[in-house]
């Protein structure tokens, strides 16, 4: 939406942009979703769909009834655990802390306004989408930490190849959005094997 509402030619020589048709739009959007999701998804059927599951299946359980009616989690489990929770806070914070500000960066060093910055982040994200499938395919075939550990090292390599290029260029290459593409799929790699 940013792209098409904000192209370059509309927002060159601006002192300042009006953002409030993308946000009552975006809004929208998520208002739409939500009710789309309460409509369609019963959460009561669900989780008594889950607890019989689980009932069903004791074994996939982690956690241990110590006696007392409360469950606690092996020691294994929860470092683990608390390892997982850890890095997906860091994960979160450096990636958002690059794209927070990506848009002002597009400008300052390419001359691109936000519809042009955001084009190079809708990019990123259809990276991800795209990948999202075959990721979690390839996850379960050389484990999840494994899949982590290669978006990892892809994203780590992509941000450098980003590093040197706006170091040693002063304009914007089509080469570019095929990092932003593999930054995407990195970031999927590391989603789908971390959240669920």
């Amino acid at each position: 939406l940013a792209a098409v509402l904000y192209p370059a030619s509309k927002t060159e020589g601006l002192d300042s942009v009006n953002y409030m048709l993308l946000f009552v739009l975006v809004a929208g959007i998520m208002v739409a979703a939500l009710i789309i999701l309460m409509i369609t998804v019963n959460e009561t059927k669900v989780m008594k769909e889950m607890e019989e599951y689980e009932k069903m299946h004791p074994e996939e359980n982690f956690a241990v009834d110590d006696g007392s009616g409360n469950e606690v989690l092996p020691a294994a489990v929860k470092k683990s655990l608390v390892f997982l929770l850890f890095s997906v806070a860091l994960w979160f914070v450096s990636y958002n802390a690059v794209e927070t500000w990506f848009t002002k960066f597009a400008e300052m060093s390419w001359g691109k306004g936000i519809g042009g910055a955001s084009t190079c982040l809708l990019i990123a994200n259809a990276g991800a989408i795209i990948s999202y499938i075959p990721v979690g395919v390839l996850s379960g075939k050389i484990g999840r930490k494994k899949s982590i550990l290669g978006g990892i090292v892809l994203m780590t390599l992509c941000y450098l190849f980003g590093l040197w290029f706006t170091s040693t260029h002063d304009h914007f290459a089509t080469l570019l959005y095929v990092i932003f593409a593999l930054i995407g799929m990195a970031w999927a790699a590391i989603n789908v094997n971390s959240l669920p």
